[in-house]
């Protein structure tokens, strides 16, 4: 390749992102948009308000920023606030008031008399907005908003009723978080195995309720997180790996996601075995795990149309592989970062296995300089599509750095895309034939627009195939615009 020109770069009228997509647990979550929402709308009594029929329903402002065309497929899930009183202070006096699972008749009162009709008519109004469906943050206890012919102990009775509720209503996703039955996992075994007789349709998630960096936690809790992620993994359609802080998403994440992906060897299960990695988009989508989207943008874009050719997949599908070596992330932080993750004065250090993969070996990493990215990678147990992510690093005193390596992956299919995400110094594909003598190499932003042919781009070498890192930096914001944030991603298929 002539790096500096680019000479050879050739659009084609061909791309390589497919349309629409299905349901596959990702989905797109109110929480980080009910503050600005809340201000928008006057509400003094705070971002629990905001989660009303004219915030969420009479405008797509506050949030709905995703096009119509990337909301097919994708879970719009409505969070923390929509099944209390409008007006309840969040100061932990009315923490007993979560978990009713029925939408607050003030806020919703246009869609029915009855918690089914208003659950019904979120639903529709969801679907309507060119989403798949409704999904429901749940709080694990039974609300003190009951009606006279509930029991006040029959705890099987209470979740059934609103796993009909929902089924009833087309609900597609329950994400179960804190509350007063938060550390009791045969707790929340029990509304899985609830809404898994009455409504098994429903994606039922999980997680550790934890603050985002480990060091807050104090000795051993790394070792009692693990412990209680593999219970969980053992009844959960989802297990979330939970909040992260900047500038740690990345390694936080692949830590907790590591964790989850070594209880694939449990001996019984009754769940799906997916994993959320939030919206740590690089990983979500080269790991195979499903993505909570809370800041749409298009990191978010990229993994949603990744995700439409290589679908979140089970731990329990393919074989999980990680390397011996760790890497170690961190930094001083001369100021406090949040008020939940005291860290002033302190150097934070956080750390996860170098190199992962999921169903395919490890890549092959020789860094160019004294530092390496985490470096990730996956192959789709039905698809054959693989992915691989060159991740940034935060180096005490640097943040969010990228490292650059030579990376080579090995085993991809000839017949399948492969998704590339971040930064690389080179990536060599290793294919598990030769290169057809006729074949193209066609690279695309994630992000769409159209493919373009590289092949004249790139050294071929029997049956692998490399690529500079420049061309897929280029290729992979091609059309983002200007001062676009996002990493570089692109797809990459071999035409014959």
């Amino acid at each position: 390749m002539k790096r500096e020109t680019l000479e050879g770069l050739k659009k084609t009228d061909v791309s390589l992102i497919p349309d629409g997509g299905t349901v596959n647990g990702d989905y797109i979550c109110t929480w980080w948009n009910q503050s600005g929402a809340a201000e928008g709308l006057g509400l003094t009594d705070g971002m629990r308000d905001a989660l009303c029929q004219e915030a969420l329903f009479d405008t797509e402002k506050y949030y709905h920023h995703a096009e119509r065309e990337m909301r097919k497929g994708l879970i719009f899930l409505v969070d923390d606030g929509w099944d209390i009183p409008l007006g309840t202070v969040y100061d932990g006096s009315h923490n007993d008031l979560y978990g009713a699972v029925a939408p607050c008749e003030k806020k919703f009162d246009r869609f029915g008399n009855t918690p089914a009709e208003r659950l019904l008519g979120m639903s529709e109004k969801v679907k309507e907005m060119g989403y798949a469906g409704l999904g429901l943050w749940i709080s694990p206890q039974m609300s003190t908003i009951r009606g006279e012919d509930e029991c006040e102990d029959d705890h099987v009775a209470y979740w059934e009723k609103r796993a009909q509720w929902s089924h009833d209503a087309g609900v597609l996703y329950w994400k179960v978080d804190w509350g007063r039955h938060d550390a009791d996992d045969s707790y929340r075994a029990l509304i899985s195995s609830c809404v898994r007789r009455i409504a098994p349709d429903i994606f039922v998630e999980h997680a550790v309720v934890q603050k985002p960096l480990t060091h807050n936690h104090g000795e051993g809790f790394t070792e009692q997180r693990a412990e209680r992620v593999r219970r969980q993994m053992s009844f959960s359609d989802v297990y979330r790996t939970y909040d992260v802080l900047d500038p740690f998403e990345n390694v936080c994440t692949l830590r907790r996601a590591h964790e989850a992906l070594l209880a694939a060897n449990l001996p019984a299960h009754s769940g799906r075995g997916l994993v959320n990695g939030e919206n740590i988009y690089s990983v979500t989508a080269a790991l195979g795990l499903c993505t909570g989207i809370m800041n749409y943008n298009n990191d978010a874009k990229a993994c949603i149309n990744w995700h439409r050719i290589a679908p979140p997949f089970s731990i329990f599908e393919g074989e999980y592989r990680y390397s011996d070596n760790e890497l170690c992330d961190s930094l001083f932080f001369d100021t406090e970062k949040c008020s939940w993750a005291p860290c002033k004065a302190r150097t934070v250090k956080e750390s996860a296995p170098a190199i992962m993969a999921r169903n395919c070996p490890l890549p092959i990493v020789e860094p160019v300089s004294d530092n390496e990215p985490f470096v990730i990678a996956s192959k789709h147990p039905e698809t054959d599509a693989y992915s691989v992510a060159a991740l940034k690093r935060t180096v005490d005193p640097m943040k969010e750095v990228w490292f650059l390596a030579d990376v080579e992956i090995e085993d991809a299919s000839v017949d399948a895309p492969i998704g590339v995400f971040g930064v690389f110094n080179t990536l060599t594909i290793g294919f598990d034939e030769p290169f057809p003598d006729d074949g193209k190499v066609l690279c695309e932003d994630l992000c769409g627009g159209g493919a373009y042919d590289i092949t004249d781009l790139v050294r071929i070498d029997d049956n692998k195939v490399c690529i500079d890192g420049k061309l897929l930096r280029y290729i992979g914001k091609i059309n983002r615009g200007h001062g676009d944030w996002s990493a570089p991603s692109v797809v990459i298929k071999i035409e014959i």
